[in-house]
């Protein structure tokens, strides 16, 4: 049982339950990060692994991205205009290198690269073209409201010399690069800011308060002892 100050009213009641159920999302979502960067340590396949799970919690590139989804028709008008064949992968699905997240205003082309490699050129330059195709998609529909803004990511753990001086060439509102160290850095620290504003609109006490953070200190401690 909850024990509210006395006084409060029912606007800072409802503030305190809000950031609650708010900070049970963010502290569950550091876990799912923990889980993210294991895979990333151990260097999996980009196709299916990272991309899986990337396509289920898409939020990990960007927290504002959480809105966003897997969309396969859009990949599928990317690979009609360039005219590409997918490739099986070792289950014998296919697959393509990319693949497109998308709400109803904006498309993101996300390619991702198994950890551990450097990227050479004509893959980025290959990403830079799946954009390029989807943008080229949406100028020539004759509604502008079925037009949307496409921009893309591309994540890898590094670029050769001249991948790396095209992509800092690129517009960086339609083209971005990051490593993976630097996104998995970004997801946790952002999403632990975000627990501890959260943690702070509620008393000390609050049990539920205790236990989220009983089960983000386990969960700490499990993954220092697994190590990278």
């Amino acid at each position: 049982m909850i024990g509210w100050a006395p006084g409060w009213t029912v606007e800072r009641r409802l503030e305190v339950l809000e950031s609650i159920r708010l900070a049970q999302v963010a502290a569950a979502r550091i876990q799912v990060i923990h889980t993210f960067k294991k895979l990333v340590e151990t260097e999996v396949k980009e196709k299916p692994d990272l991309q899986d799970f990337i396509k289920k919690n898409p939020w990990l590139l960007d927290p504002a991205w959480q809105v966003l989804r897997h969309e396969a028709s859009i990949d599928t008008v990317v690979t009609q205009e360039l005219g590409l064949t997918p490739e099986k992968d070792e289950e014998g699905r296919l697959r393509l290198d990319f693949f497109c997240l998308a709400d109803s205003l904006r498309v993101v082309v996300v390619e991702v690269k198994r950890p551990g490699r450097q990227v050479p050129v004509d893959e980025w330059q290959r990403f830079e073209r799946y954009v390029a195709a989807l943008q080229a998609h949406y100028e020539q529909l004759s509604n502008p409201a079925d037009r949307r803004m496409v921009e893309g990511l591309f994540v890898a753990t590094e670029l050769a010399p001249t991948a790396r001086q095209l992509a800092k060439q690129a517009d960086g509102r339609t083209y971005r690069f990051t490593d993976w160290a630097a996104l998995l850095r970004r997801a946790e620290n952002m999403h632990r800011d975000y627990l501890e504003a959260l943690a702070s609109k509620a008393p000390a006490g609050d049990p539920r308060l205790i236990s989220i953070r009983r089960v983000m200190k386990l969960a700490d401690d499990r993954a220092e002892l697994d190590g990278p």
